[in-house]
């Protein structure tokens, strides 16, 4: 288009015509013009394409935390992928697809049979059942009603493929609790001598196989994201020729770049729960005990920078006095008890606020006055309390939603019951608290303390600690 308007600007007879098209007068400086134009798309195409490299290069791998390097991929001699990835499409399509992208970037070279990608005829799925190394489970409602689902199932029930279950607990994505999946696979699973396996003995069998280990919890939100993506891909490698045989060094684990790690508090911190606030105490326990984790690390972290530095085995020990002291409000409050370094537990359930003599809700304006930042939990799980924030939203007094108090400008860390998931939970709420994660730098650490500080002094009152 460019050449055609610098042919218009040569020809006399458009001489109007040059000015309309590009707004310029001659042909030379239209050529002007196209040439900057040119010069300023091949730079920005030059600028994409090295973004696009140090991404890819930069990209964060799964490393074994014993060695400290990628995991070794090498498969069974008898197997051309590492798992094949059964679920269901209506309620398991988009996750699996969002599990196996992401684990692809994670571990460059792994092979996931995934329908999208390697399907060429629904007649052989028993075959690229047999030829994968693991057969992964996408445990969503209606996962067992799918014919090619139990096809699946049975195939790799009768291979004896090692199972790795992951299981959607979101209601609203397609999810379903373990009772309810359960239920379903003992009512659908009952095929008599399936082709795909023709000794196979009832539900009982897929039952013990594919809920014999608990299965891996799927989290959508990112760093819970990664946590179970570790899961899965750590089940995945234990199964490779090089682990079963070396066992040991997968027991650290395996981890990524910059993931969430411990955190620790910089000075003494009291932690100040509501008696009417049912769970929070316990929550604020686990919450000092993870505080106490990230400080041993710390001490054994500055230990081996002074040894490596002063080439002696001298002890420089971080000082073991407790990082946080857990203390009821209830009166403490009430007597101006407002430490400089207290923050205020609230743990979200279906029951918070419905304490009959309104003292929450009472705690909370007190302590939002005294300028006393708080932290809010959010439970996740039904069984302890969990529900829709809706739920909260409608049982917290309007006072605390209005100005100044606005309860809820706060985000809340959610609070998940798995062991892998509760851990980055529990990291999450000290750093919402002001801690700093163990590793970080001395910049980083005063400029937390600076935040702190912020969060403070700030006015109006702090809505929680950024």
């Amino acid at each position: 288009m460019l050449g055609t308007a610098i042919q218009i600007c040569e020809s006399i007879a458009y001489e109007d015509a040059c000015y309309t098209l590009v707004g310029k007068d001659d042909a030379r400086t239209a050529s002007q013009f196209v040439l900057v134009l040119l010069a300023a798309m091949l730079a920005t195409s030059v600028l994409i394409v090295a973004a696009k490299t140090v991404g890819a290069i930069g990209a964060p791998e799964l490393r074994l935390v014993s060695t400290g390097r990628t995991p070794s991929l090498r498969l069974p001699a008898e197997s051309s992928s590492h798992g094949f990835f059964s679920h269901a499409w209506g309620t398991g399509q988009d996750q699996v697809h969002t599990i196996v992208r992401r684990l692809q970037q994670l571990l460059p070279g792994v092979r996931i049979w995934l329908d999208v990608d390697c399907v060429d005829d629904i007649g052989r799925l028993e075959e690229s059942v047999a030829d994968s190394a693991t057969f992964l489970v996408f445990l969503s409602a209606g996962y067992f009603e799918s014919c090619n689902c139990r096809r699946e199932t049975y195939a790799a029930l009768a291979t004896d493929r090692p199972f790795i279950a992951v299981h959607e607990v979101d209601c609203t994505k397609g999810g379903a609790s373990l009772a309810a999946l359960r239920a379903e696979c003992s009512t659908n699973c009952v095929d008599v001598a399936p082709p795909a396996h023709p000794s196979y003995s009832g539900p009982e069998e897929a039952l013990a196989k594919i809920f014999g280990e608990p299965p891996v919890v799927w989290v959508r939100v990112h760093a819970f994201q990664l946590e179970s993506l570790k899961a899965i891909a750590l089940r995945m490698l234990r199964c490779t020729p090089v682990y079963l045989h070396h066992a040991a060094i997968l027991a650290g684990g395996v981890a990524v770049p910059g993931q969430v790690g411990p955190h620790v508090f910089q000075r003494l911190v009291t932690i100040f729960v509501c008696r009417g606030n049912d769970g929070a105490l316990n929550v604020a326990a686990e919450v000092a005990a993870a505080a106490r984790e990230g400080r041993g690390l710390l001490s054994k972290t500055t230990c081996r920078r002074s040894r490596a530095s002063t080439g002696t085995s001298t002890d420089t020990r971080v000082s073991e006095t407790a990082t946080v002291e857990v203390r009821e409000a209830d009166g403490a409050l009430d007597g101006g008890d407002n430490r400089a370094d207290a923050v205020l537990l609230l743990y979200l359930t279906n029951r918070i606020f419905l304490d009959e003599s309104g003292a929450v809700a009472r705690l909370v304006r007190r302590a939002i006055d005294q300028r006393i930042p708080f932290a809010l939990v959010a439970e996740q799980d039904p069984a302890r309390g969990g529900c829709p924030f809706r739920q909260c939203l409608q049982q917290t007094p309007q006072v605390l939603q209005q100005p100044p108090y606005k309860l809820y400008d706060a985000l809340a860390v959610p609070l998940f019951t798995s062991e892998e998931h509760r851990k980055v939970s529990l990291r999450h709420i000290l750093r919402s608290m002001g801690a700093v994660q163990c590793d970080a730098g001395l910049l980083q650490r005063q400029w937390r303390l600076l935040r702190r500080r912020m969060a403070v002094v700030c006015h109006p009152p702090c809505r929680g600690i950024p």
